[in-house]
């Protein structure tokens, strides 16, 4: 979690969420705040931060920082040949990232480039056919692919063709499509090598949204279903190999949205989540699979009514793909089956007392959801000791009748 806006501020502060234990800490500073920045993560787990909007919102900025997930520290690795922001990245390959369109805060540009990880160097390659700001770059079938974005200002044109980037050729190759494509719409790659597409911007004023939802595999873009909300600003994040989620973003009032879509794509269906407890746009999505919980989605952050940032994070456990299947609702809010149970004292120093039903599953977890020990209740009041186990924080987790609890423990 790092960089964005703080109060009209751009801030170059980095966050760690622990969804196990959830705990979030402060980590090492970026070098540059920015905002409006592109990111991609790398085969050994470093993630390059690249251009963004920095000091001010209309200066654009070339730098690249690279986060080192083994030290956890910051370096200023290099430099784009032009500085952009609203800019689209993908990578070529574990070495290379194609770099396209953006805005200098002046205007949307044409040119693109390549930049070498190993080598810290970046070439300009071919330009796009037109100016372009705020679309998608994806790789589909192993060619990168841009869709979607606006040439330029308010109600500037939206684009009406896919651009294909030929590396052998250094061509980018035009392939018209069936509707016009919005701009600041919400993707996704799937493990299968498609693409999910839904909402966007056509028009800022008037304010006109889209409810669509595309997948995309190959050159062929087919609208599968619409969303429960038209918006924009917000998120969408895979499942597992059928199935999709979308949160919140904004209306065309601009208020945040709490709805939930529900993506099956291999009934072409939609269906509808429980709403987020907090309405927000302009947040991340991300979907891990928690050791504790099983599949889990966690909104994190973004613009709340207000508009006021929230520094909430929200966790759906779905336990598996199969269950989300089972999950979907139309109309009614339901309620997690994750309940917080008592164990005491806690702190402690060596014993702590569970209050159970008798048949149930307790488990003693350190904080990386790691097991330690696992019993069956016999009695409605269990003991466990602690003694053997250094100082720090433990988790407790009961299973009962189906439904699963977990308090954190400190080890004095």
């Amino acid at each position: 979690l790092d960089g964005a806006m703080l109060d009209g501020e751009i801030t170059n502060t980095v966050e760690r969420f622990w969804p196990v234990t959830n705990n979030v800490t402060e980590e090492n500073p970026m070098h540059e705040g920015r905002v409006e920045a592109c990111y991609v993560k790398l085969s050994d787990g470093d993630i390059l931060v690249i251009g963004g909007a920095t000091r001010h919102t209309n200066e654009s900025s070339q730098t690249i920082e690279r986060y080192d997930a083994e030290t956890r520290t910051w370096s200023q690795e290099s430099t784009m040949i032009i500085a952009r922001r609203r800019h689209s990245v993908c990578m070529l390959n574990e070495n290379e990232v194609l770099i396209a369109g953006g805005s200098t805060g002046r205007g949307a540009l044409m040119s693109a480039e390549i930049y070498n990880v190993e080598t810290r160097e970046s070439k300009l390659v071919s330009d796009l056919p037109q100016p372009v700001k705020e679309g998608t770059l994806v790789m589909l079938d192993g060619i990168p692919t841009y869709m979607g974005g606006r040439s330029g200002g308010v109600n500037s044109a939206r684009q009406q063709s896919i651009l294909v980037y030929h590396r052998q050729y250094d061509s980018w190759i035009s392939r018209t499509v069936e509707s016009t494509l919005p701009s600041s719409a919400s993707v996704v790659q799937r493990h299968d090598g498609s693409m999910l597409m839904s909402g966007g911007l056509y028009s800022e004023n008037p304010v006109s949204l889209e409810n669509d939802i595309w997948r995309m595999i190959g050159t062929r873009l087919k609208v599968i279903g619409h969303m429960s909300d038209a918006r924009i600003k917000h998120a969408t994040a895979s499942l597992g190999t059928h199935t999709a989620i979308i949160s919140g973003g904004l209306d065309a009032e601009l208020n945040s949205l709490g709805s939930c879509d529900f993506v099956n794509l291999t009934e072409g269906s939609v269906g509808r989540f429980p709403n987020m407890i907090v309405p927000r746009g302009y947040h991340d999505l991300h979907v891990a699979d928690v050791p504790v919980f099983g599949l889990c989605v966690f909104a994190i952050g973004g613009v709340q009514q207000g508009p006021s940032l929230t520094t909430k994070i929200e966790r759906l456990c779905l336990s598996s793909e199969t269950e989300a299947l089972r999950s979907i609702v139309t109309d009614v809010e339901e309620e997690s089956d994750i309940v917080i149970k008592q164990a005491y004292p806690n702190p402690t120093t060596d014993y702590i007392t569970v209050t159970v039903e008798t048949g149930s599953t307790v488990r003693v977890l350190d904080i990386h959801g790691v097991e330690l020990h696992s019993t069956t209740a016999h009695i409605n009041s269990l003991k466990l000791d602690l003694t053997q186990y250094p100082r720090g924080m433990y988790l407790v987790q009961t299973i009962e009748n189906g439904n699963t609890s977990i308090q954190k423990i400190i080890k004095n």
